[in-house]
């Protein structure tokens, strides 16, 4: 007997769609009681499987409503000791379509949580082509041929359509938990574990694959019906595949074995040899709004790259990207379509692909709920700094656009060696101002220290001032009421923060950080005016502590 949550239903087809991750979590994510320990659940995926089965007469088993949190769909343990269920109806529907069509061919759905139009297929294991599925046969949840035929034309179709398909570069669905591996040919588990899948595929009649899709992929819009129309044309396509084609290149197996965070990116890129790139401005435009920039790539291990793009557009909506490549022996300025490069004079950064569009960042991050209000929209951009000087601090000029809207930018912000710095252990607050040409502003303070610095930035070098404690408090994870920090001996600088987003960063003996970062306004105590952002962390406390404020 199917819970009120799981839907079940039956297709014409040879396909078995599985959404097991289709609901929502009602807690806040970012809550460190554990510390860090609830898990997203694949937003929009419920709806995704039900526009496949759709377009390939498949049937279908998915979980509409239920938290991840409460029951894991995807992890054996889980299903066996609360959800048995889920196995039967799994065995049910093989058992129908075998009988029909002689065989099955299994796609389970999943998010990856990055906005590249990305697919990542989890088969069993880390392949770098097609052609090593026949000496990894064993370890396959799909038989060689599959992954030769069908696979293949996925990815040459997803390809066609401006997609990347990779075999499990990342989610290989290898673990012995992953339910996917009831389908493996050659059992692991205990012969009473999912008998009725279990003898299925081990006379060879199912093919398996995990699908991770990045958030383009599966949020309503344009790219989402680009991957419906690409596996439409794979698996309903009878020609048999060519032996070479323009996917047909071999990828690094090992990246993403290491995780890792772009707080700790200058620590891994020593590591991997890669240097990392990171730009913040704020660019003012008619009307009195600013435009506040946020541009970080680096190694997020020694095998991987980490990219994250931020457009502050007014009050607390963002455009959003974030992405994962490889590291490889030639160039690692690109990640998906954010592109940052050495130019003889400076930086230049480009970025063409999609992004989501976030009407409130501040609860974007902890309230999953509030995920589904953001919509996917394409973004181009072109930047070029040139830094003045050794400082860090430069002139930027360029401009985006999305959709209709048009920001041209003309700034002055920051890059390395200010934004190389890694941030404070424990609570700190950090704030880069930009007041034109003649001036640039960072300052740092450490609770519990006296090593807060007040840095001026001009073309005739950088002045150093001592600072005294920030006059006001920062409640982590709320917009934050203007404050001033004073430096014993130079100015007085006055942030007004315009928006905020909230996230928790690895921290000191494994104690996450609650990180609460956005666009300001700043003034110094002459009346000079600017723009920039701050940056506050402070060690995360449980649900329903006392937060201390940073005096």
């Amino acid at each position: 007997m199917l819970p009120s949550w799981c839907r079940s239903e039956p297709g014409g087809g040879p396909v078995l769609i599985i959404a097991p991750h289709g609901g929502l979590c009602a807690r806040d994510l970012l809550a460190p009681d554990p510390p860090a320990s609830l898990r997203g659940n694949d937003l929009h995926t419920a709806e995704l499987a039900r526009l496949l089965a759709e377009r390939l007469d498949a049937s279908l088993l998915v979980n509409d409503a239920a938290d991840r949190n409460e029951v894991d769909l995807n992890r054996l343990d889980e299903v066996l000791a609360r959800a048995p269920w889920f196995l039967d109806a799994i065995g049910g529907h093989l058992e129908r379509i075998v009988a029909r069509h002689g065989r099955a061919v299994v796609l389970v759905v999943h998010g990856w949580q990055i906005v590249q139009p990305r697919c990542d297929l989890g088969v069993g294991a880390r392949l770098a082509a097609a052609d090593e599925a026949a000496s990894r046969a064993s370890r396959l949840t799909a038989s060689p041929e599959f992954v030769a035929g069908t696979l293949e034309r996925l990815r040459r179709a997803t390809a066609e359509r401006g997609m990347e398909t990779t075999y499990g570069v990342r989610w290989p669905a290898q673990h012995r938990n992953n339910v996917m591996q009831i389908f493996r040919r050659v059992a692991e588990h205990a012969p009473d574990v999912a008998r009725r899948v279990r003898e299925i595929a081990a006379h060879g009649c199912v093919d398996a694959v995990q699908l991770e899709l990045g958030a383009p992929l599966r949020y309503p819009g344009d790219w989402r019906g680009r991957l419906l129309e690409a596996v439409t044309a794979a698996f309903t396509a009878s020609a048999p595949p060519s032996a070479t084609g323009a996917v047909e290149r071999r990828i690094d197996v090992e990246a993403g074995r290491e995780r890792g965070d772009l707080a700790g990116s200058a620590r891994d890129a020593a590591r991997a040899g890669v240097r990392g790139v990171a730009l913040q401005a704020f660019a003012e435009q008619p009307g009195g709004r600013g435009l506040g920039i946020v541009v970080g790539l680096g190694a997020m291990s020694p095998r991987e790259l980490g990219a994250r793009l931020l457009l502050f557009t007014g009050g607390q909506r963002v455009l959003l990207f974030t992405g994962h490549g490889r590291i490889d022996h030639g160039a690692n300025d690109r990640v998906g379509g954010l592109e940052a490069r050495s130019a003889p004079d400076g930086l230049t950064v480009r970025f063409q692909g999609p992004v989501l569009d976030v009407p409130d960042a501040s609860r974007h991050f902890r309230v999953e709920a509030a995920q589904l209000d953001a919509r996917v929209v394409d973004l181009e951009l072109d930047l070029h700094f040139v830094p003045h000087g050794e400082s860090g601090y430069g002139a930027l000029e360029g401009e985006a656009r999305a959709g209709r809207t048009r920001w041209r930018i003309a700034a002055h912000g920051f890059t390395e060696p200010v934004l190389a710095r890694p941030p404070a252990a424990g609570r700190s607050l950090r704030l880069t101002a930009s007041f034109g040409s003649a001036l640039g502003i960072t300052a740092e303070l450490a609770t519990g220290s006296d090593a807060g610095r007040l840095r001026c930035l001009t073309s005739r070098g950088v002045r150093e001032h001592a600072l005294a404690p920030a006059t006001a408090g920062i409640v982590p994870g709320r917009l934050a009421t203007a404050f001033e920090m004073q430096a014993h001996d130079g100015p007085r600088l006055r942030c007004t923060p315009l928006g905020h987003v909230s996230i928790l960063r690895p921290g000191p003996a494994g104690r996450p950080l609650h990180v609460t970062f956005g666009a300001a306004r700043f003034e110094l105590d002459g009346g000079e005016r600017g723009g920039g952002f701050y940056e506050h962390a402070a060690p995360a406390v449980a649900p329903g502590a006392q937060h201390e404020e940073v005096a």
